[in-house]
């Protein structure tokens, strides 16, 4: 199958190219700079069978030809935290207007925002959305516009993921403290260090994305792909006790992420987040389990190990 991956530069877009490459995949890599799809391709040490193409995900007219050119397109393009609100419609827009024109099937992958508050259990794909949040409500409106009864030709999921970290991660909250970890600098925690978040390690995430998009059954729906709960605490020491020393860690609470956002765009972006850093919600995975049967979960000592070594080896090349 020949895939095409827009945001392939990003985390997530990495782990699901190195996960279509290890199962005999062909894989397409849409960017924006060469120079940047170049060294990810380097730096990731992607095995054969993959290749690259500069386009902007936010034009049809670019997306069309790269569209045309694939089997299945993977939906990973993300406009930065501070660029939701006014980039991610357009960006959205432009891809399904694209699969529309060419009929070719798209897995968006996305977050928990629009779920909003935790609601004490785990969220279920059908449970109504209820998003408190400027960026909450804007991913809505465009999951609405992915289900609209007005495409005809389109067919798309969207695959919804809790935090994640991984040896490809870029820009997720936990990636400030484990780079800090990794490098032997102060680090912060973004959110108090005790209540137990979700977390899902990118290779895992891969795996059963990949095992999605290559089921024609799974489209049409929402999917809810589950990780672990741990406490910012449980992750800091596993981290100490794999790097062999200690680093001393700031837990960032909501007062300070107020507090930092009257100088900082991101932490004043971050601001309106915060609940979920205090009272967080947990995905119910039953659905992909049922299915599939249960997935594989890596031990989270061993994915922040691995983690840690890739932000070490990058470190070194770098």
């Amino acid at each position: 199958m020949r895939v095409l991956i827009l945001g392939g530069t990003g985390g997530s877009g990495q782990a699901c190219a190195l996960e279509f490459l290890r199962q005999g995949h062909q894989v397409v890599l849409l960017g924006r700079d060469q120079a940047k799809l170049d060294a990810v391709v380097d730096q990731a040490g992607f095995p054969e069978g993959i290749t690259t193409v500069v386009g902007d995900a936010s034009r049809v007219e670019s997306l069309v030809p790269a569209f045309e050119a694939a089997e299945v397109v993977i939906q990973a393009a993300n406009p930065g935290y501070l660029g939701i609100v006014e980039k991610l419609p357009p960006l959205i827009d432009a891809v399904l207007e694209a699969a529309e024109r060419t009929s070719k099937p798209v897995v968006f992958i996305e977050g928990t925002y629009t779920y909003g508050k935790n609601p004490g259990r785990p969220v279920r794909e059908d449970d109504e959305p209820r998003p408190v949040s400027r960026k909450g409500s804007v991913k809505q409106a465009c999951a609405e516009k992915i289900f609209d009864p007005r495409w005809k030709r389109l067919k798309a999921m969207v695959v919804r993921l809790p935090d994640y970290y991984g040896p490809t991660s870029q820009l997720a909250y936990l990636d400030t403290t484990l780079e800090a970890l990794a490098n032997r600098k102060f680090g912060v925690f973004i959110g108090d260090t005790r209540p137990q978040r979700e977390y899902i390690y990118l290779p895992d995430a891969a795996e059963r994305i990949v095992k999605l998009a290559t089921d024609p059954q799974a489209f049409g729906q929402t999917w809810n792909l589950s990780g672990v709960t741990l406490s910012g605490k449980t992750i800091i020491e596993l981290c100490q006790q794999h790097l062999g020393y200690r680093t001393w860690v700031w837990s960032l609470g909501p007062w300070s992420i107020h507090a930092i956002g009257w100088f900082d765009p991101f932490f004043r972006e971050l601001s309106e987040m915060t609940y979920l850093l205090s009272d967080p919600l947990v995905l119910d995975g039953g659905k992909y389990s049922h299915r599939y049967g249960e997935p594989k979960i890596a031990d989270p000592a061993i994915g922040l190990a691995r983690t840690l070594d890739a932000i070490s080896s990058r470190r070194r090349s770098g």
